[in-house]
């Protein structure tokens, strides 16, 4: 009878025992929840490496809409951001895409030709001594078209690139700054600044070859009197936002018509990108670490306002020798439209991977 009172205290005691121990909480260690812990560290200590678009998404669905006030002051200078709005427009996605130089064919040179002459095309004549071509549309002293290729010797380019220009050489115009008017309006020009465009996309149409091109920047010159004409930019255009290389289509249009065209052909490559883009938050902060490298020289002025922020591609030579088309937060200067489309050839932009400053001018070339 003790015997028996005995064995059943024991297995009382051993139940209770097995009760106790599962209450006890334990760790996460099911095979769904590991997976979990390895997706969480990916993200959070992997995200360098991360190809993911939903991520590129988020950050520019955060970006919409945002504002920033605040002064960042230089040596040299400051930048006033001045309630500026960030605006991303249409764009959905972005990358970070190869540069690819395009060779300036006789074909090229034959449609750029047409469009721009007509008929008069087919009296050019080739200077193989000088390797140029020539039209002459009279005996007078500059009154011809010339057309040459060459590498562009003023300013920073891509390595092997050649830029084709075709310029009517009677005219004298004068292309520096301190001949560009404040406005488009205040051109003197008979034809507005609407025609001349229409007059230019045409020619576009005709040499893009089916690339996107759009128009990026107008300038109008004409102060103290001189020989007005427009200067309208071409860039090329992918994922709903444009491509600022360093030496983009443009045209030269009086009322006479086209006087110039220059610029270079490209072919947006491979995409490479294989990281997240930064935030517009973070570009901030990257453009505040980098003040003090700021040219404030390229402006008029040392005060610089923003009220706009863009996220725009810029080509950029790469340590490796090549060119790139990289994704960058642009820091739009100027306090109204005019001023900005004054600056637009003035790049402040931080790359939108790697967080460096990208500045500089482009297509200033004569």
């Amino acid at each position: 009878m003790k015997l028996k009172k005995t064995i059943l205290l024991t297995v009382a005691m051993l139940q209770a025992a097995i009760f106790l121990t599962a209450c006890v909480a334990t760790p996460p260690s099911t095979a769904e929840d590991k997976s979990e812990a390895k997706e969480n560290n990916v993200q959070t200590e992997n995200d360098n490496v991360v190809d993911d678009t939903l991520h590129i998404s988020d950050v520019l669905s955060r970006s919409k809409e945002l504002s920033f006030n605040e002064v960042l002051t230089g040596l040299d200078g400051e930048i006033n951001l001045n309630n500026a709005t960030v605006n991303i427009g249409n764009i959905e996605n972005i990358g970070l895409y190869e540069y690819k130089v395009l060779p300036i064919t006789d074909d090229f040179r034959k449609s750029l030709f047409t469009s721009v002459l007509g008929d008069k095309a087919a009296d050019a004549e080739y200077d193989a001594r000088n390797d140029v071509w020539e039209l002459q549309l009279s005996n007078k002293v500059g009154d011809y078209y010339l057309y040459e290729t060459g590498y562009f010797l003023a300013g920073e380019s891509v390595a092997e690139q050649i830029t084709f220009s075709l310029e009517y050489r009677y005219v004298d115009l004068y292309p520096f700054d301190d001949n560009i008017l404040s406005s488009i309006e205040q051109s003197p020009m008979t034809i507005s600044a609407d025609e001349a465009v229409s007059m230019c996309n045409k020619i576009m149409s005709e040499i893009a070859n089916g690339t996107q091109y759009q128009v990026d920047y107008i300038f109008a010159y004409g102060t103290n009197g001189r020989h007005p004409y427009y200067k309208i930019v071409y860039k090329q255009e992918i994922d709903n936002t444009t491509i600022t290389a360093f030496n983009d289509i443009y045209f030269w249009v009086d009322d006479n018509g086209v006087q110039k065209v220059f610029g270079c052909l490209y072919e947006v490559g491979n995409t490479i990108l294989a990281d997240p883009i930064i935030s517009v938050d973070k570009a901030v902060e990257f453009l505040k670490d980098s003040i003090f490298q700021i040219s404030f020289q390229e402006f008029d002025n040392g005060t610089l306002t923003v009220n706009e922020i863009t996220l725009e591609y810029i080509v950029v030579n790469a340590d490796d020798g090549k060119a790139y088309i990289r994704p960058a937060w642009r820091f739009v200067v100027g306090e109204n439209k005019e001023q900005q489309n004054g600056y637009r050839d003035r790049i402040i932009a931080i790359d939108a991977v790697t967080g460096d400053l990208i500045q500089g001018r482009r297509g200033n070339n004569f």
